[in-house]
């Protein structure tokens, strides 16, 4: 399945063990995380719910797949993929299985990045018949003098094959997930919990359970099921933290041209996109912001809001695109285009399109430019305000109206700071 990052954080269980012995009860808790699809930005709210988390009690840290493919800083970087693996590594993950879109860049980038990971990559169901890409089956992992046994599962759904091109899987066989389940349950003898990391989906892990019974936990990938607190099926919990969602956030503060590009493909069921962009522009600058959201799956949603305020002679210009697939039934498709002219010398073109083939939707689309509001900077004024404290004001609730979903608070601080050294130029 394609761009995912969960709705966030993770899913955390907390894992209590206690003797019969007069001991205290010792405490472990497991975050989890499942089709990132390289959505780096969201990691700094991951490490510090694992910062609060260890300040307390012992962690263990598990992806369940899909760790890239879906974000372009990090499927088109020098190194392609190896940002999202450096930051797994800052934040301390502990272990990792496969997700089919591991396999998506071929199996000598994949070797490497595997090398580069400084967690334990498991897959049980992965097999070589020629190829140099190996990894364990399970692996045992002690936080607090508790043992866990982790075993990795891929699907192989597609006609004994991950998701993916089938070029990508030479010298490589993914034997039954179900029949691999069971038989591993013997790790269960070393350890004193049993966990599976699962890209099956969550209905295949719910079928896993009727016969494989050991397993006290699944922590699930692939479908992108929101189980905010889990679900038991034959005494095991399973787990996964939820569908696509991608937060995009620009902002233009500096000097001369600019020009933004922006294209989001939503390819899979109840994937969401959110896009917010700001761009100031004064002097003789130019900003163009071009972005189109491509909606190609059914019960998919995005939002789009760009907003610009252009001084002197500056220009400024949007150029949106919303295409609806004649699939992408239940489509919820919104996009605006917000502007300020401070002077009248200043120009902002701007573009919002719908192209819809779907019947079954929910789309709408506007386009404003305007100036400050004189009645409101005159109410300031009568309330002791100069002019231009009082246009200023009225252009920082404008402006911040964007800044505020940056979503990283010291990153939030910084671009607030940037935003109001630019509107002191203008």
């Amino acid at each position: 399945m394609k761009r995912s990052f969960l709705t966030f954080v993770t899913f955390a269980l907390l894992i209590l063990v206690a003797s019969c012995a007069p001991q205290p009860t010792r405490r472990v808790v497991i975050l989890s995380t499942n089709d990132i699809h390289g959505a780096i930005q969201q990691f700094p709210r991951l490490a510090t719910a694992i910062a609060e988390c260890r300040d307390t009690v012992e962690v263990i840290l598990a992806d369940a797949g899909d760790r890239w493919t879906g974000n372009a800083y990090v499927d088109k970087a020098e190194q392609r993929c190896l940002p999202v693996i450096e930051v797994m590594n800052r934040v301390g993950y502990d272990v990792a299985t496969f997700g089919n879109h591991e396999f998506d860049y071929g199996q000598e980038l994949l070797r490497e990045r595997v090398s580069q990971a400084e967690f334990q990559i498991i897959c049980a169901n992965m097999e070589s018949c020629g190829s140099e890409l190996t990894v364990p089956a399970t692996t045992i992992i002690e936080r607090g003098g508790i043992k866990f046994g982790f075993v990795g599962l891929i699907t192989n759904f597609a006609d004994g094959y991950p998701d993916g091109q089938k070029t990508n899987f030479e010298g490589l066989t993914f034997p039954s997930p179900f029949e691999k389940a069971v038989e591993l349950q013997s790790l269960k003898e070393e350890c004193d919990v049993l966990v599976l990391i699962s890209h099956l989906g969550d209905d295949m892990d719910r079928v896993l359970t009727v016969d494989a019974t050991d397993y006290d936990l699944i922590i699930g990938g692939h479908t992108h099921a929101v189980l905010p607190e889990g679900q038991e099926y034959n005494g095991t919990l399973i787990t996964q933290t939820g569908k696509s969602h991608c937060a995009t956030m620009c902002c233009k503060t500096g000097d001369g041209y600019v020009r933004a590009a922006y294209n989001t493909a939503l390819t899979e069921p109840e994937a969401v996109s959110d896009v917010w962009a700001l761009y100031l522009c004064s002097g003789e600058e130019h900003c163009d912001i071009n972005m189109a959201v491509r909606h190609l799956a059914p019960d998919c949603r995005s939002y789009s809001l760009v907003k610009g305020v252009a001084a002197d002679t500056a220009v400024g210009s949007f150029a949106g695109m919303v295409y609806v697939a004649q699939d992408a039934q239940r489509t919820d498709a919104q996009q605006q285009s917000r502007n300020l002219l401070l002077s009248d010398t200043a120009r902002i073109f701007t573009q919002p399109q719908l192209e819809i083939y779907a019947d079954d939707v929910k789309c709408t689309h506007g386009a404003t430019v305007g100036q400050l509001d004189d009645e409101a900077i005159y109410y300031m004024r009568q309330r002791g305000l100069s002019e231009q404290q009082a246009r200023r004001l009225q252009i920082e609730g404008f402006a911040y109206d964007v800044v505020q979903h940056c979503g990283c608070p010291n990153m939030c601080r910084h671009i607030s700071e940037l935003t109001a050294a630019k509107l002191e130029k203008m």
